[in-house]
């Protein structure tokens, strides 16, 4: 089974859990270190749009160049 298929029947994550990975993957990338975060985050931010998908976009660039 593909890890990375998107499962339209399962909650995503809590706004809250979304919040808060969001601050700590900023904090890491201000400190220059790369955040790890489960794709299902990552999906949740790129939805947000803004400032929350450039976070997406900006971890996921970092997580594939490692």
């Amino acid at each position: 089974m593909d890890p990375w298929w998107h499962r339209c029947n399962e909650p995503g994550p809590s706004q809250r859990r979304t919040d808060a990975l969001t601050a700590a993957a900023a904090h890491l990338l201000d400190v220059g270190l790369t955040p790890i975060m489960p794709v299902d985050d990552l999906r949740e931010l790129w939805r947000r749009g803004g400032p929350e998908r450039r976070l997406a976009a900006t971890v996921a660039e970092r997580v594939m160049q490692q």
